[in-house]
């Protein structure tokens, strides 16, 4: 049988470590040492746990009301007027044709807007972020968050503020409903509803992040995490996994603007 007793090690004086006062290896001195075999410790207690009050409690909290938006299949007015652009019902299920053109005709019916593309060309650009001129001279930058996502860069930001343009949110390709941010205002209100992640690409990322955490966020606690992306030799299933590859392309809403082809 095993015993608890702790017994001495005889070590030569070559051992002995003047930096901690014991022999190396020592474990006489291990409150924590347990030979093999012997009945565990107790788990040691946190005493005097100082509690969280009502305050902290309530800004820790997460109280996510996010944008919520609906998607429909399409009637058959709408696929007459696709076939009419030379658009098939099977084109519809996975492209945006169907979105654009219900965003054409909310842009012209709600939004007292003439989009300078016509219908066809319109419903063409079909990417899932797109940028339509109107003939106001406005711009709408239009964004799919079919994966429950939307992303905004800073050069749109930056355009949003100098009221040049506005944000157009939708489900995916067979989104009914369109969400528009038009002011700064309107963009901080919808953060306030809801947690938000913020991507930082680029060299600069690591003098952000130091800024961030020594500046604006140094002393918060519990409200602000850090997520880095780990990668898997395996199949995952994770938040934002399918962002590995498509949040990298060039045309994701974060690239530099061609500031002379939208500024005419």
């Amino acid at each position: 049988m095993p015993s608890n007793r702790k017994e001495s090690q005889t070590l030569s004086g070559n051992d002995f470590d003047p930096d901690h006062g014991s022999y190396v290896g020592s474990v006489d001195n291990d409150s924590d040492f347990q030979l093999l075999g012997a009945k565990p410790y107790p788990p040691r207690q946190r005493k005097n746990i100082k509690p969280y009050t009502r305050e902290e409690i309530d800004r820790l909290r997460s109280n996510p009301s996010p944008l919520q938006l609906e998607s429909l299949p399409p009637t058959a007015e709408e696929i007459d007027i696709l076939a009419k652009c030379g658009i098939s019902v099977e084109q519809i299920a996975d492209t945006n044709y169907l979105v654009n053109l219900r965003l054409y005709q909310n842009l012209q019916k709600e939004q007292g807007e003439e989009p300078e593309e016509g219908l066809e060309q319109f419903i063409r650009n079909a990417d899932d972020v797109a940028t339509h001129r109107m003939k106001s001279g406005k711009y709408i930058r239009a964004y799919s968050a079919a994966r429950g996502v939307m992303y905004v860069g800073p050069s749109v930001w930056k355009k949003m503020v100098d009221d040049k343009w506005a944000i157009c949110v939708y489900l995916d390709g067979r989104g009914k409903k369109f969400a528009y941010i038009n002011s700064a205002e309107e963009f901080l209100e919808l953060v306030s509803k809801d947690d938000v992640v913020i991507k930082i690409t680029g060299k600069e990322k690591i003098d952000v992040v130091n800024k961030l955490y020594n500046g604006i966020l140094n002393g918060v606690k519990g409200s602000a995490y850090t997520l880095i992306r780990v990668a898997a030799q395996t199949n995952m299933d994770a938040v934002f996994a399918h962002y590995i590859g498509a949040m990298a392309e060039k045309e994701d809403g974060n690239e530099e603007l061609n500031e002379d082809e939208y500024d005419k």
